[in-house]
């Protein structure tokens, strides 16, 4: 009987290990988690993942995206980090670094992360959009607008994209361009509020009232507070 109470504890640390989740489990409950929204949830399914196995890059990846949907931007790098020095070849860690320097304001190191997909990864479109709006943020339209194209390449019925290069047409004075692409965003997004808003705008500054005047009422009857203000200011 004493010989058997010996043998106990072992069984059941036996048992205990037996019951421990894998890698993949774990994994696959994290990313279930993250598709629900639950990225708060999410980490503490990964951070046991890599407590048991630490050079997981996708671990690594997945919690830095569950972080910077948090909005912990300074944490979501750190991990990146690991990604990339576990495993330098894939281009996501890069690309998800790029969206965590970007929104932390750091402008350079996000554009060097997007260059870097760009030359992995040349088919993906969210990389052209994305950097396309750090090189606007950066006051380099020309090259945000090289983007554009080339991400409208790739998503020719993207009204994202007409609208954000209405944008920079603005920026650089092309008002005709900047109508043709409003009115392209209209054609695919017809309640999209801040693109009649930008095409009353672009005839304002052409002096064609009454035709802004149509845009920036509907723009302000689809619930846009800068088209309220400007119908008051120029629509009487």
């Amino acid at each position: 009987m004493n010989l058997l109470y010996k043998f106990l504890p072992f069984i059941f640390l036996l048992g205990t290990l037996a019951c421990s989740p894998s890698d993949e489990e774990l994994s696959n409950k994290s990313r279930q988690l993250m598709d629900q929204g639950k990225h708060a949830e999410a980490v503490t399914y990964l951070d046991r993942l890599l407590e048991q196995n630490p050079q997981n890059v996708e671990g690594y990846n997945m919690r830095g995206v569950a972080y910077l949907e948090q909005g912990n931007s300074r944490e979501a790098i750190s991990d990146f980090n690991q990604a990339i020095r576990h495993d330098s070849t894939s281009y996501k860690p890069y690309y998800n670094r790029a969206n965590a320097y970007r929104e932390s304001g750091q402008l350079a190191e996000a554009l060097a992360d997007y260059n870097t997909v760009v030359r992995k990864q040349p088919e993906l479109m969210d990389v052209y959009k994305n950097r396309s709006a750090v090189l606007f943020e950066m006051g380099r339209y020309p090259e945000a607008e090289t983007d554009i194209n080339k991400a409208l390449e790739l998503s020719p019925e993207n009204p994202v994209l007409y609208f954000n290069k209405a944008k920079v047409n603005l920026l650089m004075q092309e008002t005709a361009s900047a109508k043709e692409n409003l009115s392209l965003v209209l054609q695919l997004d017809p309640r999209n509020s801040e693109a009649h808003y930008l095409l009353g705008l672009a005839l304002l500054a052409e002096e064609n009232k009454e035709a802004a005047c149509l845009s920036l009422r509907q723009a302000s009857r689809l619930g846009n507070e800068d088209a309220k203000k400007a119908v008051t200011e120029n629509c009487r």
